[in-house]
């Protein structure tokens, strides 16, 4: 008996083949300005979190106003303006919290490897980024909630709209980092003889 090794001709394997003969186009092409726009976007939202947050810790009189009458409009309940302070300098803990966590997934980002660029993909910076960008347009729209008002306070969320436009951006290039990176996983586990698939045809020695 003797055997031939034969492609299976079916449009599956061939998509295949066609994948494992050209090059990644995301490693060869495109790595370099996604690393360059995620870096730029990153140090955007860090700074952005940091400052923010930095001005709540200190109790800034302005913020602790939209606290105040926040509520009043809203919910029409009055807050003390020392339970005001005191609720935004947490929340202005929270938010160096959230931009030192950026800042330590962006190096792992740069390194490009390690326990650190795991966490540049993880499900936990992809929900630090969701709620980065929930909370940022929450602070936004806090203009309109204590003004009372929709025009012209409406100007201050458009103004405002980095805030939460930056952490939705690297959210959804979180996201397709994580799964870049899953696929290439993937590819690296699968047994070697599964691309492309094959077939022994044999045939009776005659």
């Amino acid at each position: 008996m003797s055997a031939q090794i034969a492609y299976i001709n079916t449009p599956h394997s061939a998509s295949i083949r066609r994948r494992t003969q050209q090059p990644d186009k995301f490693s060869h092409y495109s790595i370099k300005a996604f690393r360059r726009v995620y870096t730029v976007l990153a140090i955007g939202a860090i700074m952005e979190f940091f400052g923010h947050g930095m001005w709540a810790v200190r109790g800034k009189e302005m913020m602790v106003q939209l606290v105040t009458n926040t509520f009043d409009n809203m919910l029409g309940v009055s807050v003390g303006t020392a339970l005001a302070t005191n609720l935004v300098r947490s929340i202005g803990g929270l938010d160096v919290v959230i931009s030192m966590v950026m800042a330590i997934a962006l190096l792992g980002f740069l390194l490009g490897r390690g326990i650190l660029y795991r966490l540049a993909f993880s499900r936990l910076l992809i929900g630090m980024y969701a709620w980065a960008a929930f909370w940022g347009f929450l602070t936004a729209a806090s203009r309109i909630t204590a003004a009372g008002g929709l025009f012209p306070y409406v100007l201050n969320l458009i103004e405002r709209g980095p805030n939460f436009l930056l952490p939705t951006t690297l959210l959804v290039l979180t996201v397709y980092l994580r799964r870049h990176e899953l696929t290439k996983t993937v590819e690296r586990t699968k047994p070697s003889n599964s691309f492309p698939m094959l077939v022994s045809v044999h045939s009776s020695a005659r």
